[in-house]
């Protein structure tokens, strides 16, 4: 639980000083800002940024700060008033002539409140406790001062789409101490987002097929990927967002940082600068797919030196799922009289208690063959388990399943 609050423990330090420079580089790109914030938060310091930036009209806005912290709540505050901007913000701690700066304690609120958040070597990132010098508190006070505090601050890390987890981070330094967090840790928790606002991979069903959907919101764009088992392997459906002026050469993908063609690679459309093709991954990226549980699009100019697309790759555990579903699927063909359906599953009409272990999809139809009484199979790839089926059962969606139907 978080100790209680109101101001930082430690010695004081400057209060914040607020720079603000305007950059218009057009028509290279859009006119920008960026706000150094250096020194203490103090009461009062929302409204000093929001009139030291209210003259310019920008389309982004890079706020860097070098600070130990200060009022909590104005920490938040400032944190709010930069998320409420209806611009593009990016947040950065440490710059090439600043490389040692710091965000700590109640600046650390302040940084999430962009959409992009960046960390520069050798800069730090401080969490801990809050307390309050208000010796008057009764137990009962103190009590219900820090649970109010934990879901304020629980829930301005939901609004900044960090994980709930961080708050372990936050409480696990007492007040008089600082925790500084480690780069691996501000990435896992995405208090360090690296130019990517959201990313989210789900399986949908689209017109009763099974399909994998993978979507990217970065700074570069949004980008969506629809994957699906087909015959020939895995067919890719993509929408990326391309910039003003572009030429296009092909479609890669990309999977732990190495790039792979693509087969059959089909441009649909291009309006609205969306960017929609279609292809089939080789065997080998799917390969990749199943070992690395990531991928990501690219589009190519022809001089092959600039792309854009997918931000690296999206990671998910459902994209190993499903490249070991559709690479069995894929490798060998039905046997005579049966049909394969990939990520679908036939729920009831077992004609065995417990199914057959250990055997391959092509026995496992084999036996459903020599049966007459069998109309098909379910088979769960990973562990090669065979379910004969009646014609009772009914057919349902399920990820990492083949039925075959004679």
């Amino acid at each position: 639980m978080l100790a209680i609050l109101v101001a930082l423990a430690g010695s004081p330090a400057l209060s914040l000083d607020i720079d603000v420079e305007y950059l218009d580089l057009r028509p290279i790109r859009p006119p920008t800002i960026h706000v150094t914030l250096t020194g203490e938060i103090e009461e009062g310091d929302t409204q000093r940024i929001k009139a030291a930036i209210s003259p310019y009209t920008v389309d982004n806005a890079l706020f860097l700060f070098d600070s130990p912290g200060g009022s909590l709540m104005e920490g938040l505050e400032i944190g709010r008033f930069i998320q409420s901007l209806p611009y593009t913000t990016n947040s950065q701690v440490g710059t090439l002539e600043k490389p040692g700066a710091i965000c700590a304690s109640s600046c650390a609120y302040a940084f999430l409140g962009a959409d992009y958040r960046y960390l520069s070597e050798g800069a730090l990132i401080g969490v801990h406790k809050f307390y309050s010098d208000n010796a008057g508190l009764t137990g009962a006070d103190a009590l219900d001062l820090s649970q109010s505090l934990t879901a304020l601050i629980a829930g301005f890390l939901l609004e900044a789409r960090v994980s709930p987890t961080f708050l372990n981070d936050i409480v696990s330094a007492s007040s008089d101490d600082m925790n500084w967090v480690s780069v691996d840790r501000l990435n896992e928790a995405h208090v360090l987002t690296q130019g990517i606002y959201s990313e989210t991979v789900e399986y949908r069903n689209i017109d009763g097929r099974l399909v994998l959907s993978v979507e990217q919101i970065a700074e570069v764009g949004a980008s969506k990927l629809l994957l699906t088992c087909g015959p020939r392997g895995i067919i890719g459906y993509s929408s990326l967002s391309e910039p003003e002026i572009v030429m296009l050469d092909t479609i890669q993908v990309v999977i732990n940082e190495v790039i792979y063609d693509v087969l059959d690679p089909q441009l649909l459309n291009r309006d609205d600068r969306l960017l929609k093709s279609a292809f089939t991954l080789t065997p080998d990226s799917v390969r990749a797919m199943q070992a690395h549980s990531e991928i990501g699009v690219i589009a190519t100019t022809p001089g092959g030196d600039v792309f854009f697309g997918v931000n690296g790759s999206v990671k998910d555990a459902k994209i190993a799922e499903l490249a070991a579903s559709c690479h069995t699927v894929a490798q060998t063909a039905a046997q005579p009289g049966m049909t394969r359906y990939s990520d679908t599953d036939i729920q009831g009409g077992d004609l065995t208690q417990k199914g057959i272990r250990g055997i391959s999809l092509e026995e496992c139809e084999q036996i459903c063959i020599s049966a007459s009484d069998c109309t098909g199979v379910s088979y769960v790839t990973s562990k090669q388990w065979c379910w004969p089926k009646t014609s009772n059962g009914v057919v349902m969606p399920t990820p990492g399943v083949v039925t075959s139907l004679r």
